[in-house]
């Protein structure tokens, strides 16, 4: 009578499912109609803002530094796929971008840079 309990109680355990760190990732569909986030990321090159709706990232990059790099996002997906957007230099210029990241929903966002 014990092993089947143990088994049963095994099998519970796999039920249960498993927690990582906290996202403001959505679990339903990732179409327009999903909930909309604002994020915002900065670094020594720049800084870069705006707002996730479903797949879709919209913002906007600017350059604060003359020093020979340009500043891009880079997105990051439940999925772990990564897309980025473009680049953009020299000091105080800046661009808007969209990003699709095709039906997963973004939960990191990174400033990255190029030289340039």
């Amino acid at each position: 009578m014990r092993k089947p309990l143990i088994a049963l109680a095994a099998l519970a355990l796999l039920a249960v499912p498993v927690h990582g760190t906290a996202s403001a990732a959505p679990t339903g569909p990732a179409g327009e109609n999903a909930p909309c986030y604002n994020w915002s990321v900065k670094s020594r090159e720049g800084y870069a803002n705006g707002r996730r709706c479903g797949s879709k990232v919209h913002g906007t990059v600017k350059d604060t530094r003359a020093d020979g790099r340009c500043p891009y996002v880079r997105v990051k997906t439940q999925k772990g796929w990564y897309f980025d957007g473009p680049w953009v230099g020299p000091k105080g210029k800046s661009k808007k971008f969209t990003i699709d990241t095709r039906g997963d929903f973004a939960t990191h966002y990174y400033l990255r840079y190029i030289h340039c």
